[in-house]
């Protein structure tokens, strides 16, 4: 799973922009002061390894999560996720958010603001609709966190506003990949060495998206992993993939807790929280006794029940089960 975000949203004048953000109480109903000040940490976060690492050199920066590592069924999945705006630009994303949270709440804007609003849009020939989607997206957004956190009815929203954050200037992009391997992946070399290797193939993925948007390779790319451990060896990983990347140089920063922490790291872990959550649903209908919609794999009480009747499937971790088996 890919995109290359290329689409240029246009800019709200400053008219549009200062007069309700600096007049108007935000009220607590409509606006969580909270959520706001997590968003801007996490973004916060990256935009200081950014400005550290690679902002004076064509670079891009990636964060890379896995889950399922504790299952005892299904395959192991990884995110790795990039958005300029997100390290980039994070102040002027605040700014768009905090609009639309404005534009959205009857109470936050007067009626000339509003009609000022619609006006404007349409007086640049944009789509209502499209703006008005545009505006839950941007709101969504505040619900990025550790991927545990994020109820399950809140993730699709979620993540679909993390593949339409809109571009604030000609350089923006916005990457992602998700990757998985399976239990037969993980029975022949184990559980960290199969996370490594599907982050390597987030990281070619990321990197082959950003060749064909740009015609050219980045000289330097920062992953963020999560967790204590780096990638181990990943330039002999890469060889093996794609061996013309490694005239790249690669930066990687281990960051315990990077999902609540960084917001890229957050992004990865939720995309790969929901592409994997979706496998083990449809997976589950062909093994309909083990309860994977519900549990995901893991080792719940129903799901062992289940296993001691039925015995185990070509889904199940045999390395996870050996004291059963």
């Amino acid at each position: 799973m890919a995109l290359t975000k290329t689409k240029k949203r246009k800019r709200r004048p400053d008219q549009f922009r200062s007069k309700a953000l600096s007049t108007k109480k935000i009220n607590r109903e409509d606006f969580s002061l909270e959520q706001l000040k997590s968003f801007s940490n996490l973004l916060i976060f990256d935009n200081q390894i950014y400005r550290e690492y690679i902002a004076s050199s064509n670079g891009i920066l990636i964060g890379f999560d896995e889950v399922g590592r504790g299952s005892i069924a299904g395959p192991v999945c990884t995110g790795a996720y990039s958005c300029s705006t997100f390290y980039k630009n994070p102040h002027d994303l605040i700014q768009e958010i905090k609009l639309a949270r404005q534009v959205i709440s009857d109470q936050l804007l007067t009626t000339n603001d509003r009609d000022s609003y619609y006006a404007e849009t349409l007086c640049n020939d944009l789509d209502v609709a499209d703006d008005l989607e545009q505006i839950n997206f941007l709101s969504a957004l505040l619900n990025l966190e550790d991927s545990k956190k994020v109820p399950k009815a809140k993730r699709e929203t979620l993540t679909e506003a993390l593949i339409h954050v809109p571009c604030l200037d000609q350089d923006s992009h916005l990457f992602y990949a998700t990757n998985f391997e399976s239990a037969v992946t993980i029975d022949e070399i184990g559980i960290v060495e199969s996370i490594w290797i599907s982050m390597t193939k987030n990281l070619i993925n990321i990197i082959s998206q950003y060749e064909l948007m740009n015609g050219y390779l980045p000289e330097k790319i920062v992953l963020l992993v999560d967790g204590p451990k780096m990638i181990k060896d990943l330039e002999d990983k890469i060889k093996i993939l794609k061996e013309e990347y490694l005239e790249i140089e690669f930066i990687q920063i281990a960051i315990k807790k990077g999902d609540t922490k960084s917001s890229l790291i957050a992004a990865g872990a939720n995309l790969a929280k929901l592409a994997r959550d979706k496998h083990m649903t449809e997976i589950s209908l062909k093994h309909k006794d083990y309860g994977w919609a519900n549990n995901a794999g893991y080792g719940t009480e129903r799901h062992y029940l289940a296993i001691n009747k039925y015995g185990i499937t070509k889904e199940h971790r045999k390395s996870y089960l050996s004291e059963i088996l």
